[in-house]
């Protein structure tokens, strides 16, 4: 490679892979050839297409439990006694994955945010690292951190007939 600019196999190599790292449900997912349209464009502006992504990295197990804090929901403790609970696990989570986010590094990524009540993370990586990434034994699925917004049901007098009757009102 010569330069800021990338050789045009791997430009394009990089914009696939950009590409094919979206969900095949993904609404708008462009073809594979529409993505050679830009590959001009990726070389003028000498930028290597293959982004670092954030990535939601759920793992099998942990070292903890979260009994302490069930039975302080349970029984309605003060706020404040669930909230050291609450910190007390959130740095158990980070001390339990610390040895994940060392593998995360040595793949080039990085751990930006820990999860204790769904035992998950949150890692920026390249996409050409995501397999060596489920090969680490504790991982038990990695899904694209994407913008997610729920389904708004439409007015259908149908539809409140049915969940009328349903529900036996």
């Amino acid at each position: 490679m010569a330069g800021p600019f990338l050789h045009k196999r791997e430009a394009a190599g990089g914009i696939r892979a950009c590409y094919a790292s979206l969900p095949d449900s993904f609404p708008s997912r462009p073809s594979m050839n529409l993505s050679l349209l830009f590959l001009p464009i990726f070389l003028l502006l000498g930028a290597r297409p293959a982004l670092a992504q954030d990535w939601i990295v759920s793992f099998k197990s942990r070292t903890f439990d979260l009994m302490e804090y069930r039975n302080a929901i349970r029984d309605h403790r003060p706020a404040v006694e669930v909230e050291a609970i609450v910190r007390g696990l959130e740095e158990k989570a980070i001390e339990d994955q610390q040895a994940f986010a060392l593998e995360v590094q040595k793949l080039g990524g990085r751990l930006t945010k820990s999860w204790w009540i769904t035992n998950a993370c949150q890692v920026r990586i390249q996409p050409n690292q995501l397999a060596a990434l489920a090969r680490i034994p504790r991982v038990l699925r990695i899904d694209p951190d994407a913008k997610v917004a729920p389904a708004t049901p439409f007015a259908s007098p149908r539809i409140s007939v049915f969940i009328d009757r349903s529900t036996n009102s």
